[in-house]
């Protein structure tokens, strides 16, 4: 699948790499992180995604290393002053080769985002049925969570792992 960049949905949502749209892959130059932006709207509207670019500052067989607090001003890289060691062909890279590979890492750490949040659900609702059963004379505890998830039923993992 092409990757659509500055593709709006709904008018409002897109994926952009703003400061950056003069660069296109170009793995021993530099590596993408893809981000979630809100840019000028309301978060609750959606999320966009943006696209920010990282020089490499000194390669090595095995991954680069990266200026992940630089910034390209227009017509150079400023703020190289720390460097992150970026493996080739790591899932677990911070910063990725392409455009589409740092949106599917997006993705994937959604889902892990996701996995953190069902998981905290999942104890909010027995910390709040434990304060019910053992403290039932604190109503304004526990009713609010537990009204606002009765009827919810929570997934169980849709953790799905293939940044590739």
């Amino acid at each position: 699948m092409e990757l659509r960049i500055d593709g709006m949905i709904d008018g409002q949502i897109a994926i952009t790499k703003y400061g950056y749209e003069g660069f296109g892959d170009a793995p021993a130059s530099h590596r993408w992180r893809a981000w979630w932006s809100a840019g000028t709207g309301d978060w609750r509207d959606g999320l966009g995604i943006e696209l920010r670019c990282y020089p490499v500052v000194k390669p090595t067989g095995a991954g680069d290393w990266v200026a992940h607090h630089a910034y390209w001003n227009g017509a150079n890289w400023k703020n190289i002053t720390a460097a992150k060691l970026v493996m080739n062909g790591s899932g677990s890279a911070w910063a990725k080769p392409t455009q589409e590979f740092a949106v599917r890492s997006l993705a994937v750490r959604l889902s892990r985002w996701f996995e953190i949040q069902r998981n905290s659900v999942h104890r909010l609702k027995a910390a709040a049925v434990t304060l019910q059963k053992l403290r039932p004379d604190l109503p304004a505890y526990h009713e609010g969570i537990l009204d606002t998830f009765s009827g919810v039923e929570i997934p169980q993992s849709t953790y799905l792992f293939d940044p590739r």
